[in-house]
This record gives structure tokens, C-alpha cells and sequence, in this order.
């Protein structure tokens, strides 16, 4: 779970520090610049496992709860990461 409490805030990190372009009055990095709702669900699943990553180091005493929380954050991380891969298979697409 620190693992991915790491990476996500690195990733967070990241993005806000990226060259960002507007896009219909919206800041997106250049990366994303053709795919804006895909940048808001990659940001929005870096939420999700940091939250859940977060609460399952902070819940350990109840089992349950903390597999709950281990489950989602899992689920997000893996949700971001497809993200990731369909935005590069997406920009060797183009230029290959």
C-alpha cells in the first residue's frame, strides 16, 4: 500500500508540474491536450488509490474494512494505469 501511496502522489505531482495547455478554458497537459475527460478520470483514479491506500495503512486493526479500501485502491491504480497504456498505444498509433 505505501507503494502505491507513493506513486500516486508522484504522478499528482507530475502533472501539475507539466507544460498544460488550455483546452475549452481548461488546463491539460500537453500530453492529454487531445484528451481531456481522459486526463479528469486519470486524475480522478490518482484520487481514488491515494484515498484508499491511505485508509487501508490507516485501518489495519479491522480487517474488513482494510481490505476494502486495499481492494479499491488496487482496482484505481489499475484503472490509471490503463489510462496510461491506452494514451501510449494511442500516441505510437499516430506516429508509427
Amino acid at each position: 500500500m505505501i507503494f502505491i501511496l507513493y506513486i500516486c502522489s508522484t504522478a499528482a505531482t507530475i502533472s501539475m508540474v507539466l507544460p498544460h495547455e488550455n483546452v475549452d478554458g481548461n488546463p491539460v497537459p500537453a500530453l492529454f491536450k487531445d484528451r481531456p475527460p481522459d486526463y479528469h478520470m486519470f486524475l480522478m483514479f490518482i484520487l481514488f488509490a491515494f484515498l484508499g491506500s491511505f485508509s487501508a495503512l490507516m485501518l489495519q486493526h479491522k480487517p474488513r474494512v482494510e481490505i476494502f479500501f486495499r481492494i479499491s485502491a488496487v482496482a484505481s491504480m489499475l484503472s490509471a494505469l490503463a489510462i496510461c497504456f491506452s494514451l501510449w498505444l494511442d500516441y505510437f498509433s499516430h506516429y508509427s
